[in-house]
């Protein structure tokens, strides 16, 4: 698409961040449901979609960038970024059984807030050190966190 086409097709460059926000989310929605149907166990989806985020490490930066700024209510994109967390939220509560680390101080939606909160720190660890595998941490992490029990 040219420069010139651009005004033609959006409203302003607001209307171009969160199309191609909601194109990105729908890319992710689809490998996803890929990786699901190849076989891959459900607690492990989650590390093949951050495996493939972390090789475009400029992408890394900029989604942090743009979730920082999008915090301020006043920027563009924080009904998006706002109505994608409780998406992200929603889906980790309802797979989200007791595990063998529940207590009565963690509720559901607690766990999924802290599994939001390491998918933002193992972004930042993977910018900082990149000869570390980050990645290693997600599973034993969702282990403890999201994934039951084996007797349940």
């Amino acid at each position: 698409m040219t420069h010139a086409a651009l005004p033609r097709h959006f409203s302003g460059k607001e209307d171009l961040l969160l199309t191609a926000l909601a194109q990105r989310e729908a890319r992710d929605e689809e490998q996803a449901d890929r990786i699901l149907a190849s076989g891959t166990a459900g607690s492990a989806v989650l590390g093949e979609i951050l495996a493939d985020e972390f090789a475009d490490t400029d992408y890394v930066r900029s989604w942090l960038a743009l979730a920082i700024a999008a915090t301020n209510p006043a920027h563009p994109a924080h009904e998006y970024v706002a109505r994608r967390r409780e998406r992200l939220r929603m889906r980790l509560r309802s797979g989200s059984p007791r595990t063998v680390h529940s207590s009565p101080e963690l509720t559901v939606d607690d766990r999924a807030v802290m599994v939001l909160a390491m998918m933002d720190g193992l972004r930042i660890q993977a910018l900082l050190d990149p000869s570390n595998d980050p990645l290693r941490l997600l599973e034993p992490f969702m282990r403890m966190v999201i994934i039951p029990t084996k007797s349940e």
